[in-house]
């Protein structure tokens, strides 16, 4: 079985220049320093958020008051369509984990330029549904795949959002904890190290602290697309 690996479409280059101006115009742009709450779950959806820059966690509580990393987003991308659309409260909680800039867009004037502009609007109904599949990839990959696959898939998304994704041995950093790598996996603190020493045994990568060499990037782009191990 082969695994959708995340969407990382940018309204950069789905948006017209003239629709990216229009959102520019009517949004309030903000540069958040690192580590700054952004808005957090149950707050009022009032508005859109476009990233022109940084990184930002998007993590949400659980019942046994423990917090998941959900996603990371990056420049390009963006938050809070569906709670403007609905107005249903925020579902999750943004952090940012480097200094980021963004378009606050209110939901009244991103409700408008949906209705009037044809990219916006293709652009969001595609995010909608990408990320349907990517929660149902999910849900699946919980229970089908190994440990070691679901962590690979984590580390492709990461280097493809990083400029090293045509180096031979690309070197990232890890703009998060191992913890918080597994979470973003759906794995335990154990499930992670032993998924992790599996991959470095077989000689796909070599970990340092906050960073990770990417060995074999290949064979780990082959692995997150499989259920398979190594």
């Amino acid at each position: 079985m082969q695994y959708v690996l995340a969407v990382t479409r940018s309204y950069t280059t789905a948006l017209s220049d003239e629709t990216i101006a229009a959102i520019r115009d009517a949004g309030t742009t903000t540069t958040y320093p690192a580590r700054a709450w952004v808005f957090s779950v149950g707050s009022d959806s009032g508005s859109v958020l476009f990233v022109e820059s940084g990184l930002l966690r998007v993590e949400r509580p659980t019942s046994t008051g423990r917090t998941v990393l959900l996603e990371l987003t990056s420049e390009g991308h963006t938050l809070g369509e569906l709670g403007a659309m609905t107005g249903a409260p925020r579902s999750a909680s943004v952090i940012t984990i480097e200094p980021s800039t963004v378009i606050t867009l209110g939901a009244d004037a991103f409700n408008r330029l949906v209705e009037t502009r044809p990219d916006l609007n293709r652009y969001v109904m595609r995010q909608l549904a990408d990320r349907i599949v990517a929660l149902t990839s999910q849900l699946i990959e919980a229970s089908d795949r190994s440990a070691t696959a679901r962590v690979a898939s984590r580390l492709i998304e990461l280097l493809d959002r990083s400029d090293r994704r045509n180096d031979r041995e690309p070197t990232i950093p890890l703009p998060i904890s191992q913890q918080e790598l597994g979470q973003w996996a759906g794995l335990s603190r154990e499930g992670t190290a032993k998924a992790l020493r599996e991959l470095r045994e077989a000689g796909v990568v070599r970990t340092r602290r906050m960073e990770i060499t990417l060995v074999q990037p290949e064979t780990l782009r082959e692995l997150a697309r499989s259920a398979g191990r190594l």
